[in-house]
């Protein structure tokens, strides 16, 4: 009903539930004998009268038999007020249907407005407390002083009331039981499908909750087996609430002699040592003992290999020898010669060696002698082997030199009779016998070991990566004779006139070196930096086959050693303070004993952690330094070769170099910033660790490269698996000289794309208009454009994977011709080793790297291209084809892979199907419109810059060594990977650099190809 309806000149308002709920409490003169009055949530239905009609509540059987059926209340004060009614009172609301016999009418109160609750109580409305009972005539006046005290304009109307039944809703009155003759209703049970249906869903949730991965999944195996087992989870607790509670209790009582503040500034110390320690094990692993140990087992493992090869080609030999002497066997005398022949090679090159380097080490105190000897210098001590190792030495000593000894008297035939062949037998038998007791466990019998083995404890994985840490901080000695001074001596033996000698750091200790020249009198020398992991005693590797020897001269060399000395270059190798024997202080040289008791063992960890030497950027910089400046004083024509980490040590090196020397600096797959590799392998999160933890170290190449006067070479393979491309040298030196101007501050890490771009790329919406660079106005592109080129790109080929995976198997024409924009644009020549689909998929900054290397070493690939095309050694006048962008050996190209595109094929692939399909205002080809007519721009930006005949001849002269005017060196691209050595073709175009800085005519060119198309 409509509230503001009026009748008889007066507003009609029909109380509500809720109002009627909230009617005002009854006065406490109630007569609490009656017995609708007994309980105070006690109401009787309410009967509403208005417009001539009285309505009841409760219908005659409702009522009950409670209370006296014609009662009324007189006021409708005397109503309990809503707040006094108890909350255990059911408020019931639902339809109910009122017969004609218990409507009645009444007699109408009137009610001042002003004494009612303006939301409850209204003019003209009658309202009289009393039962109806069908059949029965209850009506009472409800006219009290009060009310007729202010009835005025009172409406009466006793018209009857309508024969049809009356719906009404019972108001929300709290009801009695009494009220009601009824007992109380029993809160509601829920049905059993309910409860089963709350069982299914709590078993999906925990079967949803436990298929979800979480981080114990991903932990590494030690941790892992404590949270995936509940007992091991149990156990682990405890071993850590235990382990807590002991390394807490010393850190309580330290805190009482240095205070708190003292116990946290020496916690937060250690926390600084230890990650310090982390990045410098990261950063020079050839420091570390656990290198140095796997180094010496694998020689053990090869020299048991290679004296048992020996032993059984003398027993070969002496079998058929003592068979031809009997008559018995079937041997011919070319047979006999070719097993005697084997077995003196074997005699030769491995028994002779291994028996002088022990008898070096064993009986001169490891110092080799002066003149013909195969061992010069310092070959090292014993006194770091276990004793069970130096046992085995001599042994294996009297046995060789009794091998020998026979062996010598049975070929010379002064003494072949029986009884000198079981002499020599017997000895072959026991000294095999004794090599495969000193072979360590090979690595496959561990693995097997391993897995039959049960799941270690929480206690035994504790143990067992204590033992792996501890071997790092307190070396134990060698257990077996082929350790780091064997390899040393076996080292030399390969090469004529090869010896040890030392270089002093100064105050600082001593440089552990070795010279290995290529012929007498020689001005010409190469200075050789290792990398990371590298030791000179391992840089020819270990095979005893090798070196300048007679019988080796002819083979193809395999390591950067022999492949200068087959060029005429003498060969200087060292090891930087920290590794191997090099050292600081003199104090610190490693030829003590080891102490094995449990104090002194803990003062040497404490000592090796905190006040031993340990390698730096720094340390490693200046040892390269002090051995270059060793050698000029005997050279005048210098190659400083590093590899890798190497790269930072001869930079540094070559800043160093007297004018009057003539040098060439070589930088092998060498990166421009250690914080640039390790945010490209482990993440970004790695660049402030490294800062924050090492905030000395300098390990900028770029800086040092663009700081050397003399000729440069800069080589890098793109896809090498270490140094990422853009953290390369090759992009160092590009981004810098491209984008900054030779200021190498803003790439020493990842370079962060604008937000707007990085924004563009999640929400997948076109980028804003941007004009690209014009040449020859713009001489260099901004990072901005840059930036927008990859952006845009990088846009295309987004699409074009979201096109195939919305399509689900239905191809259109405009897929295809997105899927061919976006071929062509992945595989466009980068001109420097990468094609721009690989650049755009690691990342913003890779695409401008990419970029700026085209621009800086494409044209020097490009006009020796088309100097080898004209046939001429000369910058002048040599004109730039679109042929000479294509590096792609045919005869070797494959059908099954793409081939890179050159950069002039792929504008005008592009232009033309641009031309074709981006005629329409709308679809796929419409969104990118923007985005591939810049990339198209940039790209023939880039054209015309290299074809330019001024930069040309600027790239020659860099390639010439002539000027060195853009400071960026020359570029050698690479195909051989991090560690491998360089193919044929790549070999022949660095001597053919060579030949051409040094006038050197006498360097043989290989078999590989033309240097600048490779």
């Amino acid at each position: 009903p409509n509230p503001n309806r009026k009748l008889n000149k007066k507003p009609e308002i029909l109380i509500r539930s809720l109002a009627v709920s909230a009617l005002p409490p009854a006065p406490q003169s109630r007569d609490k004998n009656r017995p609708e009055n007994r309980h105070h949530n006690f109401l009787t239905p309410l009967t509403v009268s208005a417009g001539g009609r009285s309505y009841n509540s409760i219908s005659a059987s409702d009522s009950g038999d409670s209370g006296d059926s014609n009662a009324s209340i007189d006021s409708l004060d005397q109503l309990p007020q809503r707040d006094e009614l108890p909350l255990s009172s059911a408020l019931l609301s639902f339809p109910r249907t009122v017969p004609k016999s218990a409507i009645s009418s009444t007699e109408t109160i009137a009610t001042p407005a002003e004494e009612r609750r303006n939301d409850v109580y209204h003019e003209g409305v009658e309202v009289s407390l009393s039962p109806k009972v069908e059949g029965v005539d209850t009506r009472t006046s409800t006219n009290s002083p009060s009310q007729e005290e202010g009835s005025n304009g009172v409406i009466k109307d006793d018209a009857p009331a309508k024969p049809e039944e009356v719906a009404l809703t019972q108001p929300l009155l709290p009801l009695s039981p009494h009220s009601m003759n009824m007992e109380p209703n029993p809160p509601p049970t829920p049905p059993s499908w309910w409860w089963s249906g709350i069982g299914v869903y709590a078993n999906t949730c925990c079967q949803v909750f436990l298929k979800i991965p979480t981080v114990a999944d991903a932990l590494p195996p030690p941790l892992s087996v404590l949270l995936c087992n509940g007992r091991n989870a149990a156990m682990g607790l405890v071993v850590g609430y235990v382990a807590s509670i002991c390394v807490w209790v010393p850190l309580w009582l330290v805190s009482y002699v240095v205070s708190e503040v003292g116990l946290y500034l020496l916690f937060t110390g250690g926390f600084f040592v230890t990650g310090r320690s982390v990045v410098r094990m990261i950063a020079f692993p050839g420091a570390s003992h656990r290198v140095r140990s796997d180094l010496e087992t694998e020689f053990t493992r090869y020299s048991v290999k290679l004296l048992d090869a020996a032993v059984n080609a003398i027993v070969d030999y002496v079998g058929a020898l003592t068979r031809a002497q009997q008559g018995s066997g079937g041997e011919g005398t070319d047979d006999l010669m070719g097993l005697q022949s084997r077995a003196s090679q074997y005699r030769d090159r491995v028994l002779v060696v291994y028996m002088t380097v022990l008898d070096c080490l064993f009986h001169n105190g490891g110092k080799g002698q002066e003149g013909e000897s195969l061992l010069r210098g310092d070959i090292g001590n014993i006194s770091q082997l276990s004793l069970q190792a130096r046992s085995d030495g001599l042994q294996l000593l009297e046995l060789l030199s009794d091998v020998l000894k026979y062996y010598d008297d049975v070929v010379s035939a002064k003494d072949s009779s029986a009884a000198k062949l079981r002499l020599l037998l017997g000895s072959l038998n026991t000294l095999k016998d004794l090599v495969k007791n000193m072979a360590p466990p090979s690595s496959s019998s561990s693995d097997d070991e391993e897995e039959s083995q049960t799941p270690e404890s929480s206690l035994q994985t504790l143990k067992s990566s204590a033992s792996q840490i501890l071997p790092m901080l307190d070396p134990p000695p060698h257990p077996s004779i082929f350790g780091l001074h064997v390899l040393r001596g076996c080292f030399l033996s390969r090469y004529k006139q090869a010896y040890q000698f030392w270089i002093p750091r100064g105050s600082k200790g001593q440089i552990d070196a070795v010279h290995i020249p290529a012929k007498a009198n020689n001005e010409r020398a190469v200075l050789y930096c290792n990398p990371n992991a590298g030791l000179y005693e391992v840089a020819t590797g270990m095979s005893l086959i090798g070196g300048n020897t007679h019988e080796n001269s002819e083979r193809e060399s395999t390591n950067w050693t022999d492949f200068y000395l087959s060029c005429g270059y003498d060969v200087y190798l060292f090891n930087y303070a920290g590794y191997g024997r090099s050292y600081e202080r003199l104090k610190t040289l490693p030829n003590k004993s080891y102490k094995n008791s449990t104090i002194k063992r803990l003062y040497q960890v404490l000592k090796s952690a905190l006040f031993d030497f340990k390698p730096s950027p720094f340390s490693l910089k200046e040892d390269a330094a002090t051995v270059l400046k060793h050698i000029t004083q005997h050279k005048s024509h210098v190659i400083i070769h590093g590899e890798s980490i190497g790269g930072m040590a001869a930079s540094h090196a070559a800043t160093h170099l007297s004018p009057t020397t003539k040098g060439l600096l070589i930088c092998d797959r060498s990166f421009s910033h250690l914080i640039h590799v390790a945010q490209r392998l482990v993440g970004n999160w790695s660049g402030p660790a490294i800062t924050f933890l090492c905030p000395l170290w300098d390990t900028d190449v770029t800086k040092d490269f663009y700081a050397v006067a003399c000729p440069k070479i800069v080589a890098q393979d793109a896809r090498d698996a270490i140094i990422a491309d853009p953290a390369s040298l090759k992009s160092g030196v590009a981004v810098s000289q491209e984008l900054f101007h030779g200021c190498t501050k803003e790439v020493r890490g990842v370079m962060s794309a604008p937000v707007v771009y990085r924004m563009a790329d999640y929400e997948n919406k076109s980028l804003p208009r941007l004009q690209p660079p014009q040449w020859p106005q713009d001489k260099h592109f901004t990072l901005e454009e840059g930036f927008h080129f990859a952006a845009c790109v990088r846009r295309i080929g987004k699409l074009n994977t979201l096109q195939h995976d919305d399509d689900e198997g239905v191809v259109t024409a405009e897929d295809r011709i997105l899927t061919e924009l976006w071929t062509i644009l992945a595989t466009v020549d980068g001109c420097a080793g990468q094609t721009l689909g690989l650049a755009i998929k690691a990342g913003f900054d890779a695409t401008v790297a990419w970029l700026c290397a085209l621009v800086t070493f494409g044209p020097q690939r490009v006009g020796l291209q088309a100097e080898h095309r004209l046939q001429r050694h000369s910058a002048k006048d040599i004109t730039v084809i679109d042929e000479d962008f294509d590096f792609v050996i045919r005869e070797e190209a494959n059908e099954l892979i793409l081939s890179p595109v050159p950069i002039p094929l792929a504008i005008m692939k592009l232009h033309s199907l641009a031309k074709d399909n981006l005629g329409g205002r709308d679809g796929m080809l419409w969104e990118i419109e923007h985005e591939l007519s810049y990339a198209i721009a940039m790209l023939e930006y880039v054209h015309a810059r290299i074809t330019s005949k001024n930069v040309i001849r600027a790239a020659l002269d860099t390639c010439r060594f002539r000027s060195n005017r853009d400071n960026v060196g020359t570029f050698l691209n690479l195909h051989c990977g991090h560690n491998n050595q360089y193919s044929s073709s790549e070999k022949d175009q660095l001597i053919e650099m060579i030949r051409v800085l040094f006038n050197s005519d006498d360097l043989e060119l290989g078999v590989g190809g033309v240097v600048g198309i490779a």
